[in-house]
Formats: C-alpha cells, sequence, structure tokens
C-alpha cells in the first residue's frame, strides 16, 4: 500500500465502476466476459474480492467517483488486489477511441477492463487513512480560501457601497473557517507519524511552508516513490511536445492537480527569493528570453523534483543536492 506496484505483462485486469451504493464488475475472459454487480457495505465487498481472486484478477480498475471509491478501494487492497485508479478523461477518450458512445454503469465497467488489458496500467498508492483525512481538509480550505477571493472581488466592485458591510461579515468569517481548518491539520499532524515526518522534511526546503506542505503530503501521496518525470508530469509542470511532420510547435505543460500546482506557485516565488538556487535559475531562463511564466514553472519543477527526493531518501534539503 505504501509503494507502487509494477505490474507484469501476465497481470488479469477486471473493471469495476463504482457508484453510490453498488459497483458493477466485469472480467473480461477469450470465451466472453463476467459481470456483477455488488452493494458497497464491506461484507459485499470482500465477497466479491475472493469472487475477482477466484477469476485470477489481480488488478481492479476503476475511476475516481466523488470520494465512493474509497471503501472498495480498501477493501479490494487489504483482499490483495491491487487497485489502479484512472483519470475519469482517460477513461472517456479510450472508449471514444473504440467507438464507444454509449454510457450505463455496466458498459463503464467493460471499458475499465478494456482499458486494463489495453494500457496495463500501474497500481496506484493507497494512502493511509490520516492522508486522506487530511486530504479532505485540503479541499475543504481550498473551498473556504476561494469563496474568500471572491468576496474581496466584490468589495471592489462600485456597487460595493450598498453591501460592502455584508462582504466583511463574510470574510471575516471565512477567517476564522480557514483557520480552524488549518488548526485541524496541525492537530492530525501531531497525531501521524508518517504525517508529521513527511512535512518536516518538506518543510527543510526554503519557500515551503506549512499549507504546501499540507497540500503535497495530502494530495500527492505518491511523492517520493516516482521519477522525477513521473512527478512533474503528475503535477502538471511536464511540457509536452506539439510536433507533426515537419511542424514543430510550443512545448505546453497541461493537466496535473491544480491544487498542488496553484499553491506551488506561490511556494517558488518564496523560494526565488530566499535560496540562491532558484534564483539563478530563474534569472538564467530569464536572460535567455523565457517569459516570466515559463522561467517560474522550471523553479516549480526543480522544487518539486527536489522535494520528491528527499522523501524517497528521507534526507532533509540541502544546497547540494542534485536537480
Amino acid at each position: 500500500m505504501s509503494s507502487i506496484t509494477h505490474l507484469k505483462h501476465t497481470f488479469t485486469y477486471a473493471g469495476v465502476d463504482v457508484a453510490k451504493d453498488k459497483i458493477d464488475i466485469c472480467i473480461l475472459q477469450d470465451q466472453g466476459s463476467l459481470s456483477r454487480v455488488v452493494a458497497t457495505t464491506r461484507e459485499r465487498l470482500n465477497e466479491a474480492a475472493q469472487w475477482l481472486r477466484s477469476h485470477g484478477v489481480d488488478v481492479v480498475v476503476l475511476e475516481p467517483s466523488g470520494g465512493y471509491e474509497r471503501i472498495v478501494e480498501e477493501v479490494f487492497v487489504l483482499a490483495g488486489l491491487a487497485v489502479a485508479k484512472i483519470n475519469a478523461r482517460q477513461i472517456r477518450d479510450f472508449a471514444r477511441g473504440m467507438g464507444r458512445l454509449a454510457k450505463t454503469d455496466r458498459i463503464d465497467a467493460r471499458v475499465l477492463a478494456l482499458y486494463g488489458q489495453a494500457v496495463r496500467p500501474a497500481a496506484s498508492v493507497c494512502a493511509a487513512r490520516n492522508i486522506r483525512l487530511l486530504k479532505d481538509l485540503a479541499i475543504r480550505r481550498q473551498q473556504l480560501v476561494e469563496m474568500r477571493a471572491q468576496e474581496k472581488t466584490r468589495l471592489k466592485q462600485p456597487a460595493a457601497q450598498a453591501f460592502g458591510d455584508s462582504c466583511k461579515r463574510l470574510v471575516a468569517f471565512l477567517d476564522e473557517q480557514i483557520a480552524e481548518i488549518e488548526a485541524r491539520m496541525r492537530e492530525l499532524a501531531r497525531k501521524s507519524r508518517q504525517v508529521h515526518d513527511r512535512i518536516g522534511l518538506l518543510r527543510s526546503m526554503p519557500g515551503v511552508g506549512e499549507v504546501l506542505a499540507f497540500v503535497l503530503v495530502a494530495m500527492m501521496p505518491e511523492l517520493g516513490h516516482l521519477s522525477r518525470g513521473q512527478v512533474a508530469a503528475l503535477a502538471g509542470l511536464a511540457p509536452f511536445n506539439r510536433d507533426s511532420g515537419w511542424m514543430r510547435g510550443r512545448r505546453a505543460c497541461w493537466g496535473g492537480r491544480e491544487m498542488v500546482r496553484r499553491i506551488l506557485y506561490m511556494a517558488a516565488l518564496a523560494a526565488r527569493r530566499s535560496d540562491a538556487r532558484f534564483r539563478d535559475l530563474y534569472q538564467r531562463l530569464r536572460k535567455a528570453g523565457k517569459p516570466h511564466k515559463v522561467a517560474m514553472v522550471a523553479v516549480m519543477r526543480k522544487m518539486l523534483v527536489i522535494l520528491n527526493a528527499m522523501l524517497k531518501s528521507g534526507t532533509p534539503f540541502n544546497t547540494e543536492m542534485a536537480p
């Protein structure tokens, strides 16, 4: 559960479509497929896991479903099944590529099984319960921060003379709620040795404050288990080629985990001011004619790659670490 499983080509995949009260399962076989619908209670999910294993399934492919997939992932992993959690957009693009435009729970389970068979994805990191709780708190904090930003924007509007006091009271209330969420995050870190140790390592890097450390631990449990290229792509900081024939398009970063990227940008601004290593990288790129945004993404990527190496080795930040 703490590291990514490297899957062999002999592994057998099953697709699982997760809904609020049930899951649809599909196992592909040479002579057809097996399907089953199971209620999402621990007892029924345990029975389903044993059924999957009895048919030689090693890896279950599913997509995030608003948190309803958590109990499925937990029960299946404890039963000895690997779980590959795939972005829903990738699954829909895969289905369209096969010409499968219809969408039902049963069809989705089959598409997930076909995706596993064709792509053979690696199993996801199954985060511990305390890290899942930290993720919930981090998401809620971000929601409150966005609501506060909206109210502050309204205060600048001409019509604010009529409702400005209301906005100010709401901003003050949201400040209190954000502080309460952050206090709960600190308390969780104090109670969990795993969270506490990871946050301590992360905060040893210049520019990495408390909020970014919480977000990285919560939103990127894979950090410390991936290669430098994988971790950059996961955060949406890896430039992708856009070439065709003789045409060479502009490289662009896209996708990835938006919350991580947003807060990492603020950390990169601080790191650029406080650490010569990141400041020199930024200035070198700017002198080479790169736009501010490109230079900042390079600083963010370098920070994340080093943070990944720090967690992998269990070593605090130092200026001699390889990028």
